[in-house]
């Protein structure tokens, strides 16, 4: 099931079976082609499409190409292509491998609300919460959005305040007194 993947060779006598063209396939990487489906039996061409073994057939022959899914990393930053940080980089999903739906973890970050994943680093679009099998087939990079949490002041004496103002994960107070 690949692109190219029907290879013919003339069947003759010769040292080795002749090479042959390699068939692509998105997301995956040939291993070879076999004389059993799924990887089982003798290999008899390489990942290169190389003969590997005597050429000693004088009658057509099936061989089974066998492929395997690719697994691509997952980059996340902050929306403008800035580091990522939040506070859970260490329990962020790291790969994806093709044909598997991978679920995103969502951000925390103190003192702001997580608005989701994105894959444009402006964070325009639709947030995912989840890679779907054949969504990615290269690295990728998800962009976290993050909007500021409204700070709210509950007391008996406000007199003593004058603001509040969140600047970069911290609280700044300021008194009149």
């Amino acid at each position: 099931n690949g692109s190219g993947g029907d290879s013919t060779a003339d069947p003759a006598y010769a040292p080795t079976i002749p090479n042959i063209t390699v068939p692509t396939r998105t997301g995956y990487t040939l291993q070879g082609y076999y004389t059993k489906t799924a990887g089982q039996g003798t290999r008899v061409y390489d990942e290169k499409g190389n003969g590997l073994i005597p050429w000693t057939s004088t009658s057509k022959v099936t061989y089974y190409a066998y492929w395997t899914a690719n697994t691509y990393t997952i980059t996340y930053k902050d929306q403008g292509n800035t580091t990522y940080s939040g506070n859970n980089a260490s329990s962020l999903v790291t790969s994806h491998t093709f044909g598997t739906t991978t679920t995103l973890v969502s951000g925390t970050k103190t003192g702001y609300t997580f608005g989701g994943w994105f894959t444009a680093s402006d964070c325009s679009g639709t947030a995912i919460t989840q890679i779907t099998a054949t969504q990615i087939s290269s690295n990728t990079t998800l962009y976290a959005k993050w909007t500021a949490n409204a700070l709210t002041f509950t007391g008996k004496d406000l007199g003593s305040v004058v603001y509040y103002q969140h600047v970069s994960n911290s609280v700044n107070v300021a008194s009149n007194g």
